[in-house]
């Protein structure tokens, strides 16, 4: 059950935030493996190229298109394509017909939709094949936009977590390693998280994934002595953030290997992941 910080949060969001796109990628049904859609949406208009077979068991390329409308669902004749070239051959231009399927899809979040094949439901998901779960989520770099007033004037930063540490995903800003950002999983799904700012203020973050490599929620900033108490009410009237992956870890391989923590950025380190806990204790209490 989701704290009433978190419950504010998502109202907040209903109304300052526009829904976001479903994601572009793989999706799948865990239960039907070796079989799904590769989705792409730009202006809403989508676009699917489906991984299914035929009758006998022989794969079968489908494709189809049209426009999202405003409940998130799009409706499509499939085209079967045939008669193309084969791997590594000289390209032949296949032909593609009307299949006589007719297939909708009503995205149900950015990463969960219901699919509909000639009536015929099951629901997919983004497929997430490498990123893990969990804290595991948020190894990469990230972009985060904050809004910093009413008025929606705000400023966008990266983040990059690099190790996971006693349950806690550790980072840095990108303005350099000094600048300390700790986080941590606190409920079903929702994280809070510390980063230090210019000055020794910090931003103070509860967020949740809304899709494999997009976050959302809110942030206040606060005063690097702030108490516990202080952070939850300034949480309380957060205004909205969104991040988005833009690289992964294993680009970061060199940099995790090659960084070298000083005695005063491990300090640093401590104290965040520190307070960070007296947070989620706190939050839990309020429960």
């Amino acid at each position: 059950m989701r704290t009433t910080i978190i419950a504010l949060a998502l109202t907040l969001l209903a109304h300052a935030v526009n829904a976001a796109t479903p994601e572009n990628g793989w999706w799948w049904n865990p239960q039907e493996p070796g079989s799904g859609y590769n989705i792409e949406i730009q202006e809403g208009m989508v676009f699917i190229a489906t991984s299914v077979y035929d009758d006998e068991g022989h794969p079968v390329w489908y494709s189809g298109s049209g426009q999202m409308d405003p409940n998130e669902r799009v409706t499509m004749r499939l085209l079967r394509s045939e008669g193309g070239p084969c791997l590594g051959c000289s390209y032949i231009s296949p032909q593609s017909f009307d299949s006589g399927h007719s297939l909708v899809i009503t995205f149900n979040s950015e990463t969960t939709a219901t699919v509909s094949l000639d009536g015929d439901r099951s629901t997919i998901e983004r497929f997430n094949f490498a990123l893990g779960s969990g804290v595991n989520r948020l190894l990469g770099v990230w972009t985060i936009v904050f809004q910093v007033t009413t008025d929606r004037l705000g400023h966008s930063d990266a983040v990059t977590y690099y190790q996971i540490n006693d349950g806690m995903a550790i980072g840095f800003r990108s303005t350099g390693v000094d600048r300390v950002n700790v986080a941590r999983p606190i409920g079903e799904g929702d994280y809070l998280s510390l980063m230090d700012l210019a000055g020794g203020d910090h931003m103070a973050m509860l967020f949740w994934f809304e899709g494999l490599n997009r976050i959302a929620g809110v942030s206040a900033i606060v005063d690097s002595d702030a108490t516990t108490k202080e952070i939850l009410n300034e949480l309380k009237s957060g205004l909205p953030v969104v991040g988005f992956r833009y690289s992964s870890l294993a680009a970061l391989e060199n940099l995790a290997q090659g960084k070298q923590a000083s005695r005063a950025e491990q300090a640093d380190v401590l104290s965040a992941m520190h307070k960070v806990q007296d947070l989620i204790a706190q939050m839990e209490a309020e429960r």
